[in-house]
């Protein structure tokens, strides 16, 4: 007996804005794409999650096995799962993307690599996370993580004086 329903079902796109994630949870059941479950603008769920901030729902999407490639929104942007985490100071949502298998060393275009951001930013436990993931930092472009947060935490030096 086919099953009916008083009122439409949200379109994909709704519950993903939403986070919706029992919704979701519910569609991937039903058989629905990772590529329909976007928001109106191409955010994928797993993006969604971590705008939310939300390790649970990451967690949850990663189990499901949700892409963590990067993605060309709608607007022509580029969005990256490891990157937004990372931007937006989130290490334990990087730890999960790392562990489910996000390269560490992810290229950006206005950054050299992930661990030359979160050292330059100050950003230790994102720095140290993505060390613990085997990024790169010893490459010919790069300074490695130590000597950047040696310069990021060493006193200021009056360019006057000769210390």
């Amino acid at each position: 007996m086919k099953r009916e329903h008083s009122l439409p079902s949200p379109s994909h796109h709704m519950i993903v804005e939403r986070a919706d994630w029992s919704a979701i949870l519910q569609a991937r059941r039903e058989g629905v794409s990772w590529n329909n479950l976007r928001t109106r603008y191409g955010m994928s769920a797993v993006g969604m999650a971590i705008f939310e901030e939300s390790a649970v729902a990451v967690r949850m999407l990663l189990e499901l096995g949700c892409p963590l490639d990067s993605e060309k929104l709608l607007d022509g942007s580029v969005f990256s799962p490891l990157w937004s985490a990372l931007e937006k100071g989130l290490p334990t949502i990087m730890d999960l993307l790392l562990q489910a298998g996000a390269d560490p060393n992810e290229a950006h275009p206005d950054y050299i690599s992930p661990v030359y951001y979160a050292s330059k930013k100050g950003l230790l436990e994102e720095t140290l996370v993505l060390c613990k993931h085997g990024c790169v930092p010893n490459v010919d472009l790069t300074p490695s993580p130590l000597k950047m947060w040696i310069d990021h935490l060493a006193p200021y030096k009056d360019e006057n004086t000769s210390q």
